[in-house]
């Protein structure tokens, strides 16, 4: 083959190989441009009004007003703090539980059946919605319910716990605990 042919077939093919990445880019462009426009654009919408205030129909620009507004509002710092009494407590939990049943999974087992059995139970969560599982806490947390029945008649409490009433400090241990029992956990199989 001669030189000149040999370069021309040489560019032809870096130019097809360019093509080829160049094509890849206009390939996820549409993915691209559909999740700037779903998620950069109302974040930035969102910030520019927040900025501004409607009087009479016409849009001012009011600064970091609505800001310190919201900063002075007590129920704002309430909100705030009922946020962090849950985050807090949840993700510490979620993180020492996951990562012991994790390190717990991955051990060699006397029986790799019972093993199984055990990972399938730490599984079944991702088994029901959370919907389903939200109505099926709310049943067993109910005064009526099956924890309240074993607190009453079993181990003679007189009155049933008020799990997600009376007691704020319970009712937020109440929805860790339910928060907690969504745990999903991965673990490698050996």
């Amino acid at each position: 083959m001669p030189r000149s042919q040999y370069m021309s077939e040489f560019w032809r093919l870096r130019q097809l190989k360019f093509s080829r990445g160049l094509a890849g880019y206009f390939v996820i462009a549409p993915a691209i441009i559909l999740l700037l426009v779903l998620t950069v654009y109302p974040v930035f919408r969102t910030l520019q009004l927040s900025v501004m205030t409607m009087k009479s129909g016409e849009w001012f620009f009011v600064g970091l007003e609505h800001y310190a507004e919201v900063l002075r509002d007590k129920w704002f710092w309430n909100s705030v703090s009922g946020l962090l009494r849950f985050t807090i407590p949840a993700l510490i939990l979620h993180i020492f539980l996951g990562m012991g049943f994790a390190l717990l999974l991955n051990e060699t087992w006397f029986n790799t059946t019972f093993r199984n059995f055990v990972r399938g139970l730490l599984i079944l969560p991702w088994v029901f919605s959370t919907a389903a599982s939200a109505l099926m806490w709310a049943l067993l947390l109910h005064n009526t319910g099956p924890i309240n029945f074993l607190a009453v008649r079993v181990f003679d409490r007189g009155a049933p716990i008020p799990f997600l009433a009376g007691n704020p400090e319970l009712a937020m241990g109440s929805l860790v605990a339910v928060n907690l029992s969504l745990i999903h956990i991965s673990a490698p199989t050996r």
